[in-house]
């Protein structure tokens, strides 16, 4: 342990001295050296409400040049800066979602003059000519908050027929190994959520569409407004919807790949004042070859050893549906409700032949068999739900967006016709000041309306926002899963003798989850301070039943032994408390969650029950440090819960390969964690850098554990048998070039995790891993993009051994036709089929494991968008 933390001491001491000494270094070259280069300034403003315009691209050009080698952004302040340009001439471009594009032109940088500044650049508004407009500069692929990442995976072409899984796949700091299992930063205490609850959907990622993704957020430090559950942090998946735009439209899709799966794509999308709707409905037949191979050395306690060899063929047969529709009904500008519902069903057909031989410790065959399973599995999950939203507005406020959404239906401009520009327009009225503006147009002067003075509520110089408004939301979600499998298994001996063996297993899993919140957000001190409060009830109720029968001269008969009747039911009653504050440059939030877990295990098949209950206390703080405009300091602190699965609790033996046996622990009990994250974000002239240090410590993690036992036979459980300790550093970065053109991100990690075994601590583990990866993406003339990305995963350690690195690379590429209505995409996913990493476990015995199943993937898709949308001029809900 003192170890662990004099190295975490050090890491966070480098981190700081890469800080203080790139400030250092920076002055001490601008005092020693002659000045060649300089930097421009700017501040851009709307011209008739002389408001500051954040997120506007400014494109750098040298005099002679048609095209940008430089690009930015303004920020909240409408500020822009060029640093370290060298001398020169110069011209810049400003342009922005609604307004005429800005030419400054006879910029020249010199010794005499080093520093050229523009004060209150003045954009002006289109007047009727938003079809016009070109968007192209897409949104940052990521965003760094105090709780983690957030990656925008919308926009991706990848995602063109990809799964959820496949799109996990891609994001940094996440593996996917072939047995579905995701680890972050070599840890796999993670909780999925799909849009911030959890459901049984997060159990079929690979059944959901990536095209119906909107972002990834990776949580490793997430606040007390979340569920404590996983220790390692939280992924949620937030899907599309697309609120305020107006219009409709009717996508239909198709996709192809080289691993045999299709796809077709629906999707109809509404848009009003009142109710906005989308819809979107995926149908995915798979057929796929797959491939494994195990090989074993076992060591009894004499010291003898003995040699097991695997190798497994098989097919999958795949039939899968999805829908989900997303809605909302809005009652008037302080009431809303939204109603939820995804779907998913598949029906699969699946072969294998798995061939077995068991040698001596001169590696010669005692025993060969082959085992074939054919089986057919039917899975149907689906998820409801149904929300409701208050903003508590002053009397004028309220009366004043009624009016301002009723005008703005009569005078909306008609925007672009296809997605991705809606999409666009989207984005840019989410900001607070293109939506006074558009008020301002229709004769409303929205910050008088809103009784705040020139700066709104508070002031300020934002205007209403109605992520700074006193709220209450609840929802409420229901979620179930059926699942029922049959499989019949014949086992062919071959050597030493010739014999045969019939079995034939059933199996039924029934899952539901119920889930309900209220949250409560009250800011105010001029919105410098926020209290928020929330309530949360989970049941989980899982049945388990399986049966097996065998062969014998009267037919078929059950093994009783073998059969398994499983009930568990735990819930989770919750509530929290947070407060954020700001004051100066420091934004300080502090949060505490209590939870109450309650278990009930029933297994009725041996006539066993019990209870567990747990209450636990978490608190989480975050710090933010603006030290300027361009640079931040993040600190951030969680205490977090890993709770066992139906998975690691359920006592079930499977026998799938009676060679290596798997079951469950009615015995586990949670295991806890704490976190500490510290972090810098540095925006530059050309994009951005992040980077961070932390530490993780698990306490009583649960793991699973495998034994050697008698007949070279392998029986894995799980245990709360092992400590973590996790730490590293992480640092990506992204740059955009000739003026938002080219986009490249990047980013690398260095993780070190100790596992301590506290039953055999000769075999405690000790990792050093580095993890790798860049994404570049071209916009084109001609309406062409292109896209490229590679990978680079080292070894991870676990409890018993470790995976072995792995590096992966894909392109995409795609074209546009009747104004980006019509889409051809191609793109490829670990083009040199490098995924498949063995995975080495070693204690009494050493096994090596792999996965052979081809991984690379070539998709063809093509979607052609019907309809359009008009731009909506009142506020915007998120």
């Amino acid at each position: 342990m003192n170890f662990n933390l004099t190295f975490l001491k050090r890491t966070l001491g480098v981190l700081l001295a890469v800080i203080i000494s790139t400030t250092t270094f920076s002055f001490a070259q601008s005092g020693n050296k002659v000045a060649t280069s300089g930097k421009i300034t700017g501040k851009v403003i709307d011209a008739k409400t002389q408001q500051p315009l954040d997120f506007v691209t400014v494109a750098l050009l040298k005099a002679t040049e048609t095209s940008g080698s430089k690009g930015t952004y303004s920020n909240e302040n409408g500020e822009f800066l060029f640093q370290k340009t060298p001398f020169g001439s110069y011209k810049i471009t400003i342009s922005f979602v609604g307004y005429e594009t800005l030419t400054l032109s006879n910029i020249v940088l010199s010794a005499e003059k080093p520093v050229v500044n523009y004060e209150d650049l003045k954009l002006k508004q289109v007047s009727n000519k938003l079809n016009e407009v070109t968007v192209t500069a897409p949104r940052s692929p990521f965003q760094v908050g105090t709780e983690g990442v957030t990656y925008n995976v919308e926009e991706s072409l990848q995602n063109s027929g990809a799964t959820a899984v496949e799109a996990l796949q891609r994001i940094p700091s996440v593996q996917v190994d072939a047995d579905g299992k995701i680890t972050v930063r070599g840890s796999s205490d993670i909780k999925v959520l799909i849009d911030g609850e959890p459901t049984e959907l997060s159990k079929v990622l690979d059944m959901i569409p990536a095209s119906a993704l909107q972002k990834i957020e990776v949580l490793t430090n997430p606040s007390a407004k979340y569920s404590a559950e996983g220790s390692g942090g939280i992924i949620n998946i937030v899907t599309k919807n697309r609120s305020g735009l107006r219009g409709s439209s009717f996508t239909v899709g198709a996709n192809a790949n080289t691993r045999n799966r299709y796809s077709g794509r629906l999707g109809y999308n509404f848009f009003n004042r009142k109710f906005s709707s989308f819809n979107n409905y995926n149908y995915s037949p798979y057929n796929n070859s797959t491939a494994s191979e195990l090989y074993r050395e076992n060591y009894d306690r004499n010291g003898n050893v003995s040699y097991l060899n695997q190798n497994s063929n098989g097919n999958i047969n795949s039939q899968n549906h999805n829908f989900f529709s997303n809605n909302t009904l809005r009652f008037n500008s302080a009431n809303s409700m939204t109603f939820n519902l995804n779907l998913t069903s598949s029906s699969n057909n699946n072969t294998n032949s798995q061939f077995s031989s068991l040698m001596n410790a001169n590696q010669e065959a005692y025993q060969n068999f082959t085992r074939d399973n054919n089986s057919s599995n039917n899975n149907l999950t689906y998820r409801v739900g149904v929300g409701y939203r208050h903003v508590f507005l002053q009397q004028n406020q309220q009366q004043g967006f009624d009016r301002m959404m009723k005008v703005g239906d009569s005078i909306a401009l008609k925007a672009a016709k296809d997605p991705k520009f809606a999409d666009s327009m989207r984005t840019a009225m989410q900001n607070p000041v293109a939506m006074m503006a558009a008020a301002q147009k229709a004769g409303i002067n929205l910050p008088a309306m809103m009784g705040g003075g020139s700066g709104g509520p508070g002031g300020g110089r934002r205007g209403f926002d109605f992520q700074n408004q006193k709220e209450f939301k609840t929802e409420l979600n229901f979620s179930r899963n059926n699942m029922a499998n049959n499989s019949a298994y014949n086992q062919f001996n071959s050597f030493p003798f010739i014999d045969t063996a019939l079995q034939r297993a059933y199996t039924n899993n029934y899952s539901s989850t119920i889930n309900f919140k209220a949250d409560l957000s009250w800011p105010f001190n001029k919105n410098q301070s926020r209290f928020e409060a929330g309530l949360s009830t989970d049941i989980g109720l899982d049945q388990n039943r399986y049966h097996l029968d065998t062969l014998a001269e009267d037919g078929f008969v059950e093994n009783i032994r073998l059969a398994n009747d499983f009930n568990k039911t735990d819930m989770i009653n919750s509530v929290y408390t947070q407060f954020t504050h700001t004051i100066g440059k420091f934004t300080f939030v502090g949060g505490l969650r209590l939870e109450n877990y309650y278990l009930n295990a029933d297994l009725i098949s041996r006539d066993h029950e019990f209870t567990k209950p747990f209450l636990t206390l978490h608190p989480s703080f975050s710090t933010l440090f603006k030290m300027d405009d361009v640079q931040s300091l993040r600190v951030s602190y969680s205490n977090r819960v890993n709770r066992p699965s139906m998975e690691q609790l359920n006592p079930y033996i499977n026998t799938a390969d009676q060679l290596n046996i798997k079951t469950g622990n009615l015995n586990l009990d949670p295991s806890r964690g704490n976190s500490f994250e510290l972090g810098y974000n540095r925006f530059t002239a050309l994009g951005s850098i992040s980077s961070s240090v932390y530490y993780r410590q698990t306490d009583n993690m649960i793991t699973s554990y495998t034994i050697v036992g008698e007949r070279d036979t392998s029986f894995t459980t799980y245990a709360n048998l092992s400590e973590n300790r996790a730490y590293g550093l992480e640092l990506n970065g992204s740059i955009m070039l000739f003026a938002g053109k080219l986009n490249v991100n990047a980013g690398a990690s260095f993780n070190k995790n100790n596992f301590v075994n506290k039953l055999q601590s000769q075999f405690n583990r000790d990792r050093l891993t580095f993890n790798s990866n860049m994404d570049a993406r071209l916009n084109l003339p001609q309406n062409w993009n292109l896209g490229g990305n590679i990978r680079y995963f080292g070894p991870q350690a676990f409890i018993q051994g470790y995976t072995e690195g792995y590096f992966t690379a894909g392109m995409d590429i795609r074209k546009s036709f009747l104004k980006r209505k019509l889409n051809f995409t191609i793109s490829g996913d670990d083009l040199f089929n490098t995924r498949n990493a063995a995975r080495i476990t070693s204690a009494s015995f050493v096994q090596t494991s792999k996965n052979q199943t081809t991984t690379r993937v070539i998709r063809f898709g093509i979607n052609y968008n019907f309809g359009g949308f008009n731009l909506a001029s009142g506020p915007m809900r998120r």
